[in-house]
């Protein structure tokens, strides 16, 4: 088991007659079960990655999109202002489901890596993607592994019952897992330039649309006097 703690990391073994130990790096560990402390951040997550940049970049370069870490590492240090965000937690979760089409039965099992105000199990507790979010305005926010396991069936009407998954359960995350997740999430619209330009795109598409919106039922008001 590695335990991710402020500043350090921890390695238990299974056996009783050996004692945890501190260590450096938790590229050895890879397929060890994790756990991360409640005061544990993004920013954190990032000073354990500088230590061992080159090997991270290969180990995780399909999560990462085959983009070097040092952009995002530089934009985590940004010292631009930070908005303040309902965001609380970045939470990391399993998305498990069953997909029935063309006589075909295939499962997918992925993480999921989003925002949420708080970590307690709220009904239609709601999700905020960081696909578009600066990395410094990430970089104080805990990370929260939530362990629920569930697998839904989806058919070609969609999915098949909501409110009954096909297995109900919990898995443990491993250390790559954890870091397969965040570093897949981080490097999703690309680097943070084409991040940031996607985002000016769509903002100024929202603008577009809101304007066209107004002048349409400005139209319609003037045409029914």
């Amino acid at each position: 088991m590695i335990t991710l703690k402020k500043n350090k990391i921890w390695f238990d073994t299974e056996f009783r007659d050996e004692k945890s130990k501190k260590i450096d790096t938790v590229i050895p560990f890879l397929g060890e079960k994790i756990k991360i402390d409640k005061d544990f951040t993004l920013g954190d997550f990032f000073k354990i990655i500088e230590k061992d940049i080159s090997i991270y970049e290969t180990v995780f370069s399909h999560s990462l999109g085959h983009f070097s870490l040092q952009p995002f590492i530089d934009d985590l240090k940004n010292k631009t202002k930070i908005k303040k965000d309902e965001v609380k937690v970045i939470e990391i979760s399993w998305a498990a489901d069953q997909w029935k089409y063309n006589k075909e039965n295939e499962i997918n099992i992925d993480t999921n890596v989003c925002g949420f105000r708080t970590t307690k199990k709220i009904k239609n507790k709601v999700a905020y993607g960081l696909d578009f979010s600066p990395l410094n305005e990430l970089k104080n926010l805990p990370l929260y592994l939530n362990t629920d396991f569930e697998i839904f069936s989806w058919g070609e009407q969609g999915m098949e019952n909501e409110s009954k998954p096909l297995v109900k359960g919990t898995l443990e995350f491993t250390v790559y897992d954890v870091f397969s997740a965040i570093l897949n999430e981080i490097s999703f619209m690309g680097l943070p330039q084409n991040r940031d330009e996607e985002l000016k795109k769509l903002e100024k598409t929202v603008r577009e649309c809101k304007e066209q919106i107004k002048k349409k039922k400005l139209d319609n008001k003037n045409d029914g006097k």
